[in-house]
């Protein structure tokens, strides 16, 4: 996971926005400005690239033993984009044509395209509801949707962190 303050998620585009979901919210004694929210961008484990078979005579001969690693930074389109000819057509050209480079990468790039499919928006739009509960002090409602998170999503670190903290504390809120 990559956590993140409101500020940043604040100046995300609405794709980057999109793309994570809030997990707390805190005090910091020293900051005069209230409350900071924080946010997490969930990493998960994403499929390997395609590889391309220019060189299978000579892998048969023993002539290349690896393929050149990726460079980190490289805006590599999707396969689901690239094999499907999903730029042929106008009405695909038209649901593009208005995205940012930024904005195409969250929807196009091969990582992004699979930590999104592994996405369970179930499981988010509970957790947010349980999340809204929890900063609201109603850790009774909070508690029940957080368990019910957790028969979704058993190994979400936020979540297990959250119910933790509130059996620690009994199921008290702070005043």
């Amino acid at each position: 996971q990559i956590l993140m303050t409101g500020e940043l998620y604040d100046i995300l585009s609405e794709k980057g926005q999109s793309s994570v979901r809030q997990i707390d919210q805190v005090l910091i004694k020293e900051s005069v400005s209230g409350p900071k929210q924080l946010w997490s961008f969930d990493i998960k484990p994403i499929d390997p690239l395609k590889e391309e078979d220019d060189d299978e005579e000579e892998d048969q001969n023993g002539l290349n033993d690896e393929k050149a690693p990726r460079e980190i930074g490289i805006f590599i389109m999707h396969e689901d984009f690239v094999d499907s000819g999903q730029f042929e057509g106008d009405e695909m050209k038209d649901q593009y044509k208005d995205l940012t480079e930024i904005e195409k990468v969250f929807v196009m790039d091969h990582d992004f395209v699979c930590i999104n499919r592994q996405r369970n928006e179930e499981f988010e739009q509970l957790f947010e509801k349980a999340l809204q509960g929890y900063i609201s002090g109603d850790w009774f409602v909070a508690q029940n949707d957080f368990n019910r998170c957790f028969e979704k999503n058993n190994n979400d670190g936020p979540l297990n962190f959250l119910m933790k903290l509130m059996e620690k504390q009994k199921g008290e809120a702070p005043p």
